[in-house]
């Protein structure tokens, strides 16, 4: 909690946190030293982070922005609204007028639906519609908006059941009236979930977004107003009828990027860029300028009626192709699971020693694909005698996805495949046909990033 010259000041006004505040404040020189002038600023005064709790207060303007004042600088300070008050008035506010597009927000926790428990420091995901409406007060001013909140997970513990929730929600929503639909989503399995989504949605009727955050919404740096705003634009008012991801473009606010669902993987840690078209260029960008779509894309549809295709399989498994991979291990787990995909190394390869137990899984009717831990490219096994090996051993090429895009195109693969039959023949049919844009025939060299002036310096992670 604050202490010193920053709890004295809100102890003469009675003010905790959460509250909304309208504080008047000396401007800043360039040098730090006072300016002439002051600065009137409106907000909810939040939990301090960061080295001065004793010396300045941290306030959530209504922009989303977070601002950290000298109390030194403080003029005068009058409380607005009370927190809990003002809680169900921005959530009631929120909705928007019933003239905007209606979009629906999904909720399922993350990052992007977290924020910090001040009495403990760590980040919580939020509990309930109200809580996302008020830890990002305005997006309700770009659509008539609806929040629900069916899974309150991290990424990390995201399953195939929770995609099938998802799923349904969003034909729901479309069922309700939605023109689009933003699905907020923790970072580190965002790109699994929009595959997911893309594969097993059919005849979608407008956009479903997801979007995350690198920051949670209480840090300076959150990029989670940026992002929920922009995927809200792109939702209410685009053309596009198909699952996309929109994130940040750059390390700064202002243009974010749009990227297919079944084209994009997480590259960075930490960065506020950190996701990225794989094999792919971006479907368009949103930013001041408003929505640039550049496509291909499958374009909106009012008319559709969107419906679900499928299901997942669990019983598939993503395996690297590294040097430690011992034969009769992957005999064991091969024939443990119903399917495996391999990211081999260059061209999609592997260890001669392992091509004889790929061409035994395959033959008893476990389908194997190849994909390559290189990321960028396509898999060509016709080039050297390993990959032609593996080639007449059946072992099937990703071409140019990503090795966590084949995982999830084989669990839906799988998962329209029932349990008996000629499974590898039924499997290859399935999956060598092009269901969401995952499978291109030519490479786009151009899509290849050329390293930024940035590259290697990295982004602050505060």
């Amino acid at each position: 909690m604050y202490s010193g010259k920053a709890a004295t000041l809100l102890d003469l006004q009675s003010i905790a946190i959460g509250d909304l505040v309208e504080v008047s404040v000396d401007r800043e020189g360039p040098k730090g030293e006072h300016e002439s002038g002051q600065l009137v600023l409106r907000g909810a005064v939040m939990g301090p982070f960061g080295p001065s709790p004793d010396s300045s207060i941290v306030l959530k303007l209504e922009s989303g922005y977070n601002f950290s004042m000298d109390v030194d600088r403080v003029r005068s300070m009058k409380v607005m609204g009370r927190a809990e008050t003002m809680r169900v008035q921005r959530a009631r506010s929120g909705e928007g007028p019933p003239s905007l597009p209606p979009v629906t927000l999904i909720g399922t926790g993350g990052t992007i639906a977290s924020f910090v428990d001040h009495r403990t420091g760590a980040v919580c995901p939020v509990s309930s519609p109200d809580d996302l409406l008020y830890l990002l007060p305005g997006l309700g001013n770009v659509c008539h908006l609806s929040v629900r909140l069916p899974l309150s997970k991290l990424s990390e513990d995201m399953d195939p059941d929770d995609w099938m929730v998802m799923a349904r929600e969003v034909v729901q929503a479309f069922g309700a009236g939605a023109r689009g639909v933003v699905i907020a989503h923790g970072t580190d399995t965002l790109a699994l979930s929009a595959a997911a989504l893309s594969f097993v949605l059919r005849d979608l009727p407008g956009p479903v977004i997801l979007t995350g955050s690198q920051r949670s919404s209480d840090r300076p740096s959150s990029d989670s107003f940026s992002n929920l705003f922009h995927a809200l634009e792109l939702a209410a008012r685009s053309d596009l009828g198909e699952v996309c991801v929109l994130m940040h473009a750059t390390i700064s606010d202002g243009i974010s990027a749009v990227h297919r669902g079944t084209r994009v993987r997480k590259m960075h840690t930490s960065r506020r860029d950190a996701f990225r078209s794989i094999n792919s260029e971006v479907l368009g960008t949103v930013s001041e300028k408003g929505i640039q779509l550049v496509g291909p894309y499958r374009r909106a549809d009012p008319s559709r009626v969107p419906y679900i295709d499928g299901t997942f399989s669990k019983e598939v498994l993503l395996l690297n192709a590294q040097v430690t991979l011992d034969p009769n291990l992957l005999e064991e787990i091969g024939m443990a699971k119903r399917a495996l995909v391999i990211a081999g190394t260059g061209l999609g390869h592997v260890s001669s020693s392992l091509v004889p137990v790929l061409k035994g899984l395959v033959s008893v009717g476990r389908p194997v694909v190849m994909a390559s831990s290189c990321i960028n490219g396509r898999v060509n096994m016709k080039v050297y005698s390993t990959g032609r090996d593996l080639l007449e051993a059946g072992v099937l090429e990703a071409g140019d996805m990503t090795p966590e895009t084949a995982l999830v195109k084989t669990m839906w693969c799988m998962g329209k495949i029932g349990p008996e039959g000629a499974i590898v023949e039924r499997f290859r049919d399935l999956f060598c046909s092009d269901v969401a844009g995952e499978v291109e025939p030519r490479s786009v060299h151009s899509a290849f990033p050329e390293p930024s002036a940035d590259e290697g310096r990295g982004d602050r992670t505060d």
